[in-house]
């Protein structure tokens, strides 16, 4: 069954996008087959890194007018790996459809409607654009869990994904009731300073096994790599940055076996990794709480 992952955060420069594309690097390096839709207006997904434009279809007339999806895909130019492009227009669905009902389920209308595309791939993983707004709503709807990247050292991030976990949870109790938390990913994290070592305590004690065990460290050659239109696990495999993703595509993958659909934000004294979070009640939020490559 094909697993619909979306990647959200309110705040633009977390990682969302760059996580996005390491992660397909990973899946597509043990044979997963993967399918980006890039939903960002900016198209840094598939224009800025990954080069690729939209053909004479374009994914913002696909959501309003329905057409197929299967006319939008292109090669991403690495194995395993094939994207929709975002287009400019994206931007202007929302104030054109104006109150129209439905509006918000677009895209899980139009995937549901693609089963023939959809079979075709393991991994559906949606890039949502930097703001909690409609193009989000949609792709969180859409989407069977989420991955919310940030990073820990800055405290503006931190801020922004308590209102990024509310607003999941607002779709999971509104429209989507599978929609799951697939982890919390502390990325760019500098692991050799306090500030890096502080912040990731912080955020491990304020949001408990929510967090993914997996860091991604700063370090140059995640840039190098996107300037290379590459996944750094395939740019630089054995780079720090290219274990932990992999490291993080292990945990997500695990969930392919598992009878647990995904994570989910849990009660005091349930660990959302655990059996017991199956008997959980849902998510409540109190307070605050938060190839050319080198070796």
């Amino acid at each position: 069954m094909t697993r619909i992952i979306a990647f959200a955060q309110r705040k633009g420069g977390s990682g969302k996008t760059t996580t996005c594309l390491n992660l397909a690097g990973a899946l597509a390096e043990l044979g997963r087959r993967v399918l980006l839709i890039d939903l960002d207006p900016q198209c840094s997904l598939s224009a800025s890194v990954l080069g690729v434009r939209p053909g004479e279809h374009l994914l913002s007339a696909a959501l309003i007018q329905g057409t197929s999806l299967a006319d939008l895909v292109r090669a991403s130019g690495l194995a395993n790996i094939n994207v929709v492009p975002a287009d400019p227009n994206l931007a202007q669905i929302e104030l054109n459809l104006g109150p129209l009902p439905g509006r918000e389920r677009l895209l899980r209308d139009r995937l549901r409607a693609e089963r023939a595309l959809l079979d075709g791939y393991d991994y559906v993983l949606l890039d949502a654009p930097p703001l909690l707004g409609f193009l989000t709503t949609n792709c969180l709807i859409a989407a069977n869990s989420c991955v919310l990247p940030l990073n820990p050292q800055d405290r503006a991030s931190r801020d922004a994904l308590e209102e990024s976990v509310a607003s999941v949870k607002r779709v999971a109790d509104e429209s989507n009731y599978n929609l799951t938390i697939e982890g919390i990913l502390l990325g760019q994290v500098k692991l050799n300073t306090t500030l890096g070592k502080d912040a990731c305590a912080y955020m491990r004690r304020t949001w408990g096994d929510l967090v993914f065990e997996a860091m991604i460290p700063d370090s140059i050659v995640v840039q190098e790599a996107l300037n290379s239109r590459q996944p750094v696990t395939l740019y630089s495999r054995r780079s720090a940055p290219a274990l932990a993703y992999r490291s993080l595509c292990q945990a997500v993958v695990a969930r392919e076996i598992s009878t647990m659909p995904g994570l989910a934000w849990s009660p005091p004294g349930c660990s959302p990794r655990s059996s017991a979070m199956r008997s959980c009640a849902r998510p409540r939020m109190t307070g605050s709480r938060s190839s050319k490559g080198r070796s």
